[in-house]
Formats: structure tokens, sequence, C-alpha cells
């Protein structure tokens, strides 16, 4: 990978790269050092992206450190939270390689050309930084999904799970599993590392790539090495059939299951006249385990149930001291067996059998405990009950035999009655043309009585 004469000058031109597709609110931020105590005070700054642009040079000009860029885009009136990102602009890895011998000894563009060599079935990426400590990847959008718009409302799942298997597919270089979610930040080239004194530096290949086209070559990498795996497994574990008692065996994977989730208890809040004042702890806990998905550490994961819990929960104060670090714990130590290459079975019983495993919510259970009622379900979109399970199968069913050109019984009936019409209206033109009632019938393909039973009519 030959990146002499493609190293970005300025901290602006990096944030103009990543964003210059987007059209949402950025998030710029700073660990920075008061100079009265030296304690290291975090702040973040939404802005568009020349205000941005203009901040991140300034930062560049005054040698400031620890500076970081918000690598997707939000909404702008919302927070940097997972369900406030409007704009994905790319997938990342973070190397913290310089914890590996086999490795620590390279520069980070050798080593970032040395990962692209040993895995052929990885694009190019689109930039390359050294933090000053670390080596970041990058692959851009050519178009950054708008997250927002209604026909869309899943490009965070299916984002997060391609975006997971990167990092699990790279963790033998170092990547970071930490940095996994929609919401993170990341290092601004030239401006300097505090823990090394060193600046980051940022290569830009020019490289940007469509985005199905991209989790395409990632999901299809992932479903090779699942292959690999199951063939060497004698007893594969059994699939579950879509059926009434399992009413999310078709959703696609977890993360559709949980985004969907997270979307239903806005829901059932809003049809509630906004907020919720039944079983409110129960609802947070629900939706922070489904946020787990999205949200790697306890800090990213309070940050979006308390905005859940700001917005949607009667008399929130009394529930933003909600402790998530148990969730956050098990997720962690799922994932990371998991990485390791156990199977299900195997992480089930080194989590205790199950009981610090994840936090595995039955639908029937949301339902039980929230209160949802019947007419409640119908606006649910996956946290529905058998009957209005059934009710929508039907509708389902009905809507493929349509496309396939099945009739409705009321077609089917209009048509019916239009053939016989004109079946009756033949044969009494026969008939009067002097044709008896047995040659009618023949002719006809019919019984006698048919016949006479349409003169009758007549």
């Amino acid at each position: 990978m030959n990146h002499q004469g493609q190293l970005l000058p300025d901290a602006g031109g990096y944030v103009r790269y990543v964003h210059s597709e987007s059209s949402s609110r950025l998030f710029l931020a700073r660990n920075a050092k008061q100079l009265d105590t030296g304690e290291r005070l975090f702040f973040q700054i939404p802005m568009n992206l020349d205000a941005a642009a203009d901040k991140a040079n300034s930062w560049q000009f005054y040698e400031e450190d620890d500076c970081y860029l918000g690598m997707n885009g939000f909404t702008w009136n919302g927070k940097r939270c997972v369900s406030d990102v409007l704009q994905l602009t790319s997938f990342y890895v973070d190397f913290d390689f310089y914890n590996i011998p086999e490795y620590s000894h390279l520069a980070p563009v050798d080593l970032a050309e040395l990962i692209i060599k040993e895995n052929p079935w990885m694009p190019e990426p689109s930039a390359v930084i050294d933090s000053g400590r670390g080596l970041w990847m990058v692959w851009l959008f050519k178009k950054p999904p708008r997250v927002k718009t209604k026909a869309n409302h899943q490009w965070i799942p299916a984002w997060q799970e391609a975006q997971d298997f990167l990092i699990e597919s790279l963790r033998k270089y170092g990547a970071d599993s930490s940095c996994r979610d929609a919401s993170r930040l990341v290092r601004m080239p030239e401006t300097i590392n505090s823990k090394t004194g060193r600046t980051a530096h940022c290569w830009q290949t020019g490289n940007k790539y469509e985005f199905n086209d991209l989790k395409k070559i990632i999901l299809d990498q992932k479903r090779s090495v699942w292959e690999q795996k199951a063939a060497l497994k004698p007893k594969p574990r059994k699939k579950k059939t879509a059926s009434v008692s399992n009413l999310n065996a078709k959703v696609k994977n977890p993360y559709t299951l949980h985004w969907t989730r997270m979307r239903d208890y806005r829901v059932l809040a809003e049809m509630r006249g906004g907020h919720l004042y039944e079983h409110r702890r129960r609802a947070l806990w629900f939706y922070a385990v489904s946020a787990a998905w999205f949200c790697n550490d306890e800090k990213s994961l309070r940050e979006e149930v308390e905005k859940f819990c700001l917005k949607y929960i009667g008399n929130p104060s009394k529930y933003l001291t909600f402790n998530y670090k148990s969730t956050v714990t098990r997720f962690r130590a799922h994932r990371e067996l998991k990485d390791q290459g156990y199977s299900l079975d195997e992480i089930w019983e080194m989590l205790d059998f199950g009981s610090k495993d994840l936090y595995k919510l039955n639908t029937s259970t949301i339902i039980r405990d929230l209160n949802i009622t019947e007419a409640e379900q119908r606006k649910m979109a996956i946290s529905i009950g058998p009957k209005e399970y059934k009710q929508r199968e039907a509708k389902r069913s009905a809507k493929n035999r349509r496309k396939n050109g099945c009739k409705t019984r009321d077609e089917y009936n209009d048509e019916r009655k239009r053939s016989i019409a004109e079946k009756a209206s033949e044969a009494l033109r026969l008939r009067l043309a002097g044709v008896s009632v047995p040659t009618i019938a023949l002719q006809m393909g019919c019984a006698e009585r048919t016949v006479q039973r349409w003169f009758k009519k007549a």
C-alpha cells in the first residue's frame, strides 16, 4: 500500500475527508489539561462541517493534545448517543498493536500493509491513522446512509453486525474490541497524543465504497468463517423454526431484534401519553439490555439509557442512578469468549450455565412485565403476542398470494358470475335457434339440468 504524497497536512482536511458526503451535525471533543489543577477535563462541542474544520485547524495550530472527532454524523437536536446517529460515514478499527510482541516493533503504516496482505478479502482502507501510539484503519462510504429515514430504519443493526465482525476478525493484530459503537470518537490527526507526546498523522488512499458493497464483503467473510467452523463440528446446533411460540425466529439477527425493541419501547411511551408511569424500572432495564448490543462501555450505555429516561419516563430524576455495570460486564464476558472461538454451548457453561451470560429476554416476558395490551401491540414492530402474530402472518400470506397472482374471494366470485352469465347467454341463444337442451349441454360440456337452471334464471 503506497502512501507517498497522500499524507493529510491539516486536521481540518481530515474532518472534511471523513464528512465530505454527510450533512449532519459533527462532534469535536478534547480531554484538556487544566492549567490550575493539572487535571484532565473532557468536553465535546457539536457544530457543522465548516466550523468543525476550522476548530480542528485551530487545535492543530496551537498544538493542542488529546483532540477527537466523532466518526459519524448526529441529529441537530440530540446528544452523542447511538440512537442520535443520523448518518454513518464509515467502518473503523483501532489497533492497540503495541501490546502484541509480534507486531509492536512495526510502524503503523507497515502494520496496515501487513494486515491487508494477510487478509486479501478485506478492501484497502480509505485512511490509515498513526494515532501517536496505535493505528486506526477507516473505510469510508461514498454515500453515508441516513438512519432516520422511515424506509431505512435498520441501517444501525446492519452496520453494527458488520462492524463487530470486522473487529473480531482482526483481533490477532490488536483490534480493540471496545471501539465498536456508532458514537465512537477517533483521535484527530495532526494533534498531539498526550500519552506519548507524538503528533498523530493520517494517510488517505482516496478509496470510498458503497455501504452495501462493503457490508456484503464483510458479511460474506463472516459466513465463510462460520461455515468453516460448522464443518469441524460433528453435530451443529439445530436452528429453531418459525412458529407462534417463537415470534422472533424470523428476525434477521440479534442486532435487528434489539434495535427494533428499542424503537418499540419509545412507541409504547408515546402511546401512553408521552411518558411511562408504570413499570418504569423494568422498562429502563429492558431498554438497557437492548442498547448494550450497540453501546460497548458503561459510559456510552448510561448516556443512551439516560436519554431514553429523560424523554420517556415520568419523574425521571428518580431513575437516573440506575446501575448498568452488570449489564456491560455480561456482554463483555460473552463477547470476549466468543472472540476467542468458544461455541455458544461452551460460553453458556463457562459463564455459570447462563447465569452470567447475556440477558436473553423473551417477548412474552416483555409484554407481561410492561402490560402491553392487544391494542398497543398493533403499533409494535416486534413486541407482539401470538394473536397479533397470527393476524400479521395472515395478512402477509394474503399479500404474497396477491403478488403471485391469486385472486381475492370477491374477485373470484365476480369472475365466476361473469362466466356463468356468459354461458347462460350462449345457451339461450342456441335454444332460440332451435337447438335441443341435450345438444346444448353436450356442446357446452355441462349437465342438462345446469342448462335448464340457466333458462329458469333467465
